[in-house]
């Protein structure tokens, strides 16, 4: 056998061990890949079974035996105490999100603070009338995301703080005020910032001022808004300062 066939032997055998060692890695590759999937799925199995373990211990408990009337009844009434208490209430259950999330009076307070969150909270809150507070004043973009806000959604209770050196607020304030708002509007709360003289939100925004029929509760700090007496004659309380 000559020095060439001795080479070529040597390679085809070199060859056939880099293919049965590559075959074996295969299969070991394989085995390995099978035996994850398998402790995937019992892992997901156990992970299911605990979750119902935890969900049958949690009806055990006797707050849930509490009907969700009472639970939606008791978030309503923790609303005014924190504009984000509807995020917490979402976030301790499956039960009490559900509740959350379903209930459009605990959205009908946009967070201005959170853009992303917005337009989702508008959506819950269905078409359920608006309870709109913002310190408009400080940023461009909220005063904006407020003017949308309240040229396309019906609002019942506007608290506003306003700059009183931006001409441009005050008149489109006014305008929608009575133009758009004085409808739906059952308390209104404006304040312009500063310590100077009152604002007085631009009367030539309105041809004929018209009554305000639910209005009920009208406050207004270092400003006032233009008409007689009788645009505000529904009013239960009245605050001036």
């Amino acid at each position: 056998m000559s020095c060439h066939d001795i080479l070529a032997s040597q390679t085809n055998l070199k060859r056939l061990c880099h293919e049965e060692e590559a075959r074996s890695n295969l299969f070991l590759v394989e085995d390995v890949d099978q035996t994850i999937e398998r402790w995937s799925v019992e892992i997901q199995c156990t992970t299911e079974h605990r979750r119902a373990l935890r969900t049958h211990r949690n009806t055990l408990v006797p707050v849930s035996h509490i009907p969700n009337e009472i639970f939606r009844m008791v978030f309503r009434l923790c609303t005014p105490l924190s504009s984000k208490i509807h995020l917490a209430f979402s976030q301790i259950c499956s039960q009490w999100r559900t509740l959350a999330l379903n209930d459009p009076f605990l959205w009908r307070t946009p967070m201005f603070c959170h853009p992303s969150l917005l337009s989702e909270m508008l959506a819950r809150a269905k078409d359920l009338p608006l309870a709109v507070r913002e310190v408009c004043h400080r940023h461009v973009s909220k005063f904006e995301a407020l003017r949308t806000i309240l040229e396309t959604r019906t609002v019942a209770h506007l608290n506003l703080e306003i700059d009183k050196y931006n001409g441009n607020q005050a008149n489109i304030i006014t305008r929608l005020l009575f133009k758009k708002l004085r409808l739906s509007l059952k308390s209104l709360d404006l304040e312009a910032n500063g310590t100077c003289v009152h604002a007085l939100l631009c009367s030539n925004q309105v041809e004929n001022l018209l009554p305000f029929p639910l209005l009920r509760r009208l406050r207004l700090a270092n400003c006032s808004l233009p008409g007689e007496s009788q645009c505000y004659s529904n009013l239960i309380t009245r605050a001036l300062a």
